[in-house]
């Protein structure tokens, strides 16, 4: 209902799981890194504990998206069970066989069976986990059961890492004294707190973000420091009474979901009351307040389709999808320093982010001239007489006019100093037209003739194995074949890199760099046509599975490459070389 109005593809702060949405904050970070440490050093139990919905079990999901090929993992959730019912869920996890009728299987049995499985993996050096989730619903029968299970071992190593997830209750559990010898086994444990004020302002950016919005912040500072107080930080609690408000916002026609409309959100979700100044003698009365959001509702939807001609502000809130980029061998002239400060709010007819001051690129904002058949002899001729300096300043010119830039190049200027001043940044190198193709983006591109004197033109446009490329002053059609003959590999284009980026983004780069990376990638993952995987990981090795994926040299750093495929992949708002519907 209200997505559209907002400028959203979809509801951001559905209570359904979707991975999409999956924020990463320090802390979660931290339990993913306690985890794999325990997988890593193979002993003991690991105990990860949080409150009902702080994402403990996104956290065990991105654990097993990403564990190593050569561990088997059995997984039990919500686990009310007893202690023989167990043991066989857990033969049924590792594909034990018992064979005919598992319920007369005995609890020696069981574990006997287990104890083979676990000895013929470890003899394949392979490592196996039990992972239990909702923990806290096992009884100490149970867990005196798991902590039996612990004794399989070799005379060097345990043959079975058992990670424990729950709610606190199971870490006051561990209290108990019939509980101590087991609580002495615990070798990695943490408690996933609520987000703190600062993580849930980047929490609900990230979801507005990942469901089409722009960088532009859709809760004032009071609506947040309001959510914080009546949700106690817990996302869970957080996506309901957010979900809630934007449609009150939406309702009352406002840009920005305010401190009023969290506290209405909260009554009706969370039985909050609200203050007496504002709703004097309503306190608690979730019945009315419901009615007359509801009727609300129903009135703006007939005002909205019986209106004639009512249309919301053309753009909207609608965002720009941030430029990024991979490689050490980039030439990036005059880094632009990082920055993660909002700049003020946008007004509701402004589109583009406060962080670029180039106006948007579409396909039909640049009008290149038609283009006439490429002929060889006759450019040759022309350009004899043309100094290279010349030529090399009018395909710059060329270059910065599909950006929408109208700056007048002179000689001498510093070409990729005047593109930073645009918010955009110079890449150069020498590839092949093929690699230049896949970037996706016009560029200078040096030539030569049949004489093999060198030139330089502008490459505009690719579509059905023809180039459009202006040399001399003039657009020229050739086919990608002779363009391959003249080719040289030396070329120059313009990207546009994320906001307050000032080198390859690696895991020695900001939180906020990595952070965007990750959000992007996302996004990326979530599209039907892409078949990129959602990678949950420290970020070198993110980063390297990107590049694996789409073909790029895996070297663990986001440069220009990186960030303009990463981008291609979300639909570019920059020029490109290849209409992306052409291409499918």
């Amino acid at each position: 209902m209200y997505t559209e109005y907002f400028g959203l593809k979809e509801k951001p702060f559905s209570i359904t799981p979707n991975p999409r949405y999956l924020y990463m904050s320090e802390q979660h970070q931290d339990a993913l890194a306690h985890l794999l440490y325990g997988i890593q050093e193979g002993e003991g139990f690991v105990l990860l504990t949080g409150d009902i919905g702080t994402g403990k079990t996104t956290i065990c999901r991105c654990l097993l998206e990403q564990m190593p090929d050569h561990v088997e993992v059995a997984y039990i959730f919500n686990p009310k069970l007893s202690a023989q019912e167990l043991l066989l869920s857990i033969c049924d996890e590792f594909r034990i066989p018992l064979g005919q009728g598992n319920s007369d299987t005995s609890t020696k049995q069981a574990i006997d069976k287990i104890n083979g499985h676990l000895l013929k993996q470890h003899r394949n050096n392979r490592h196996c986990v039990l992972i239990i989730d909702e923990a806290q619903n096992l009884s100490v029968d149970v867990l005196e059961q798991i902590r039996l299970l612990t004794n399989l071992e070799t005379n060097s190593k345990k043959l079975l890492q058992i990670i424990l997830i729950g709610q606190p209750e199971l870490r006051t559990a561990f209290q108990r004294p019939e509980l101590e010898q087991l609580a002495q086994r615990i070798t990695a444990r943490f408690h996933i707190g609520p987000l703190s004020l600062p993580e849930l302002e980047n929490y609900l950016q990230h979801r507005v973000h990942v469901a089409g919005g722009s960088k532009r912040p859709l809760f004032t500072k009071s609506a947040i420091k309001t959510l914080h107080k009546l949700t106690r930080g817990i996302p869970r609690l957080i996506n309901t009474v957010s979900d809630r408000a934007l449609l009150a916002t939406y309702v009352s026609t406002q840009n920005q979901v305010t401190k009023k409309e969290i506290q209405t959100a909260a009554t009706e979700i969370l039985n909050v009351p609200l203050p007496s100044r504002t709703f004097p003698g309503l306190h608690g009365k979730r019945s009315i307040l419901g009615f007359t959001l509801a009727a609300t509702v129903v009135i703006a939807l007939i005002s909205f389709f019986i209106t004639p001609g009512l249309k919301f502000p053309e753009g909207g809130f609608n965002a720009i999808t941030p430029q990024i980029a991979k490689h050490s061998s980039v030439n990036n002239a005059h880094s632009v320093p990082l920055s993660g400060t909002l700049q003020r709010p946008l007004s509701i007819h402004e589109t583009r982010s406060p962080a670029h001051n180039t106006p948007e690129i579409t396909d039909q904002s640049v009008q290149i001239a038609p283009a006439t058949p490429f002929a060889s002899n006759t450019v040759t001729s022309e350009l004899e007489t043309i100094p290279i300096e010349q030529l090399t300043l009018a395909a710059r010119q060329a270059l910065l006019a599909r950006w929408n830039i109208d700056t007048q190049l002179k000689p001498g200027d510093d070409f990729c100093l005047i593109a930073e001043h645009h918010s955009l940044r110079c890449f150069q190198g020498k590839q092949s037209l093929e690699y230049l193709i896949k970037l996706n983006r016009p560029a200078v591109i040096r030539l030569v003739n049949s004489n093999g004197e060198p030139y330089v033109a502008t490459i505009n446009k690719v579509a059905r194995q023809e180039a459009q490329l202006f040399v001399s002053g003039n657009n020229q059609l050739i086919s990608l074949e002779q363009l391959k003959s003249a080719w040289t590999g030396r070329f120059e284009l313009l990207w546009r890199p994320p906001f307050q980026y000032s080198e390859a983004i690696d895991a020695n780069s900001s939180a906020q760099s990595i952070q965007w990376f990750r959000e992007t990638l996302n996004i990326a993952s979530s599209k039907p046509s892409t078949n990129i995987p959602i990678f949950i990981a420290p970020i070198d090795k993110q980063i390297r599975l990107f590049q694996k994926e789409t073909g790029l040299e895996p070297d663990g750093l986001a440069g220009p490459e990186t960030i303009i495929t990463i981008n291609n992949l979300n639909g570019s708002s920059s020029p490109l070389l290849t209409d992306l519907s052409e291409t499918g």
